[in-house]
């Protein structure tokens, strides 16, 4: 919420992408997710930043991208409509630093 902020949460799986009902519903992940920030003012761009930075480590160490943390965008929903969505990072963002 915008005075609460949003909770980063974290999951040692991700349970082969199920959904709770089997095909529909928010991600099976989700009930063995643990929080790792609350509070997280605009989490969605803290999410993009931080994948970024991750991106750029595993390139730089030669670790391949399935081998990386995935992060995503989760809604509180019980229908598909909600479902996660893989976290983008912003046009902006992509080319920082190549200046």
């Amino acid at each position: 919420s915008e005075y609460f902020g949003t909770t980063i949460m974290a999951s040692p799986t991700s349970v082969c992408d199920l959904k709770k009902y089997l095909v529909c519903g928010g991600p099976c992940y989700k009930c063995c997710a643990a929080p790792l920030f609350p509070g997280i003012k605009n989490g969605e761009k803290f999410l993009a930043d931080w994948d970024k930075a991750l991106r750029g480590y595993g390139k730089m160490s030669g670790i391949s991208d399935s081998e990386l943390a995935v992060f995503a965008v989760v809604k509180d929903s019980e229908l598909d409509h909600q479902a996660a969505t893989k976290v983008q990072v912003a046009p902006n963002q992509a080319n920082m630093g190549r200046e």
